[in-house]
């Protein structure tokens, strides 16, 4: 699925330049934000531990392989348990990269300077998913049929480890009228210079109200903003937080027939978007007033990405 593509001229196509992040940048002239290399996004199911292991344990960094006690966190707080098979099976790859998604920010179609701040200084990479929100529709309680998450980005989809990997979870809460979502770990590669990062979510719900069917972004929390130091590579924890620090987020909707019975779990699409600054101090003065009017999700993680601290 693409993320708020429009093609504006019948006449466009892609078109390779170079990048000022040293890979190969493709964009659709004036309509898309430059965007290179592949990334991933992978629902962790909660009832299935092997499957959950392996998705946190795939491709991984060689800081990530060795043992430690916050990393046996993280594989806690999604249920992930190491397999006991005798090794003679070998399963199908949970990770696989997709080429990212073309995003469509407006404020940069309407103002050349943003434009050319965007393409100059931006990195956005935008990966998505999809499945039920709830699990079995019959069980007294409705839970997630997903805890965590795992987003990652590639350079080239052959690469063995990511040069970004992020791992998020997610609640519902105890009386299953809120939702709330929390950063767990964040690997990013070394890079050539400062850089800024935000990380966000957003969670579109199709649902039925008696013969009605519904559309609607649930929600789109900003998850984490941070400054990342050059020539550094930098692994970060948030299990030191409890849950009551995040936003409470509103409860993502179930499909009723007429009567008001539960008739099946709601589809939900799950959008994880990470934009990364280089040189964010040129890139502020050009973009953070448009970020902040664009009063939309990108806008929100861009101004973020540039106040980062």
């Amino acid at each position: 699925m693409r993320t708020l593509i429009t093609v504006l001229s019948a006449t466009a196509a892609l078109a390779a330049c170079a990048s000022p992040w040293h890979e190969q940048v493709v964009a659709l002239p004036e309509e898309t934000l430059p965007t290179s290399g592949f990334s991933s996004l992978t629902l962790i199911p909660t009832d299935n531990p092997t499957f959950a292991y392996r998705a946190l344990s795939e491709r991984v960094p060689a800081v990530l392989s060795a043992w430690s006690s916050d990393e046996t966190a993280v594989r806690d707080a999604c249920d992930a348990r190491e397999p006991r098979g005798n090794g003679k099976e070998i399963p199908a790859p949970v990770l696989v990269p997709a080429a990212n998604q073309y995003v469509l920010w407006r404020p940069a179609l309407a103002d050349a300077m943003v434009e050319e701040a965007m393409q100059s200084y931006a990195r956005v990479t935008a990966q998505d998913a999809r499945r039920p929100f709830y699990a079995d529709p019959e069980r007294r309680n409705l839970e997630p049929a997903w805890r965590c998450f795992r987003f990652t980005r590639f350079v080239n989809r052959d690469d063995d480890a990511p040069a970004l990997d992020f791992v998020g979870q997610l609640r519902l809460g105890d009386s299953g009228d809120y939702v709330q979502v929390r950063p767990l770990r964040l690997y990013v590669a070394p890079g050539t210079e400062l850089r800024h990062l935000a990380i966000g979510l957003r969670l579109e719900s199709v649902w039925r109200q008696g013969n009605i069917g519904k559309l609607e972004t649930v929600f789109e929390p900003l998850l984490l903003a941070m400054r990342l130091k050059s020539r550094v590579e930098e692994l970060h924890y948030f299990l030191d937080k409890y849950w009551e620090h995040y936003p409470i987020l509103p409860v993502v909707p179930v499909s009723m027939d007429a009567r008001g019975r539960i008739v099946q779990t709601a589809p939900a699409t799950v959008t994880v978007t990470a934009v990364e600054f280089r040189k964010p101090e040129q890139a502020k003065e050009a973009l953070l007033r448009s970020a902040r009017g664009a009063r939309d999700h990108l806008g929100a993680l861009i101004a973020a990405a540039l106040t980062a601290r």
